[in-house]
């Protein structure tokens, strides 16, 4: 849920003609105000996962906390290995 808005946003506005598509990718890869708040959105992002993953693994398998960090932080690994390979 966390990505759901703003992917939705980015991939739909261009779609649906509520944002030109050539200026959002040129404010996307350029220093300025829209990458600020994309950088800031990806750390927001990030540290949602190294602090819900562990939680959502220690109560999901019903585990202490030192193993759930342990279980909820390689859900993370792989979970962003898998998005590596199959998204690049």
């Amino acid at each position: 849920m966390f990505t759901l808005v703003p992917d939705t946003l980015a991939g739909l506005g261009p779609v649906f003609g509520l944002m030109d598509p050539e200026p959002w990718m040129a404010d996307i890869v350029r220093p300025g105000p829209v990458l600020a708040v994309i950088r800031l959105y990806l750390l927001l992002h990030l540290a949602a996962f190294i602090l819900l993953f562990p939680r959502i693994g220690r109560v999901a398998q019903g585990l202490a906390v030192r193993p759930g960090r342990i279980c909820g932080w390689a859900a993370f690994v792989v979970d962003q290995y898998v998005l590596f390979v199959f998204i690049r």
